[in-house]
C-alpha cells in the first residue's frame, strides 16, 4: 500500500501529557517504595533507511481530518522519537528518577529490530545483556527494605 510521506503533526500536546505520565508513574514508585527503571526507547528510524528496511516499517501513519494523510518519513520520526527520548530523560534528571538510555546503545538496523521498534532475537539478546550489565551495577536502593 503506497502513501504519501506527510509533515510530522505537532508534537507539544503528545510531549505534555508524555511528561505527566513519567511523573505520575515516578510519584506512584516512590508511594510504593517499588523501583522503578525507565528506559528510553530504541527505534530503526532513521534518514538513511535502504528500501528493504524502510519496507520493514509499520508506525508513522497520519489520519487525522485536520492534516494531510499518509506516512511521516523516518527521518521525521526518529525526531520525533529523540522528542520523547529527551523529555523522559530530562524529567528523570529533574525528579530524580532512575532512567538508562538505552536507544543510543541499540543498532538502528535489523540486526536488533525487525520493524520500527520491535526487537528481533538479535536485539533482545543486545538488551538482555545491557540491561543486565546495568542491573548488576546499579543495586535497588530498596533492596535492603525487604
Amino acid at each position: 500500500l503506497e502513501a504519501p510521506v506527510v509533515p510530522m503533526p505537532p508534537l507539544d500536546t503528545n510531549l505534555e501529557d508524555y511528561r505527566q505520565r513519567i511523573e505520575s508513574l515516578g510519584s506512584s514508585c516512590r508511594a510504593r517504595s517499588v523501583r522503578c527503571l525507565f528506559l528510553t526507547q530504541p527505534s530503526m528510524f532513521r534518514d538513511d533507511l535502504t528500501p528493504d528496511e524502510e519496507s520493514l516499517l509499520w508506525f508513522g501513519w497520519v489520519n487525522r481530518a485536520s492534516m494531510d494523510r499518509g506516512y511521516v518519513s523516518a527521518g521525521d520520526m526518529a525526531t520525533g522519537l529523540a522528542l520523547f527520548n529527551r523529555t523522559l530523560l530530562e524529567v528523570c534528571l529533574r525528579d530524580g528518577l532512575e532512567c538508562y538510555d538505552l536507544a543510543p546503545q541499540v543498532p538502528k538496523d535489523t540486526s536488533a529490530f525487525y520493524d520500527d521498534v520491535h526487537f528481533n532475537e538479535g536485539g533482545a539478546r543486545i538488551v538482555a545483556r545491557l540491561l543486565t550489565d546495568y542491573l548488576l551495577s546499579n543495586p535497588s536502593v530498596y533492596a535492603d527494605r525487604r
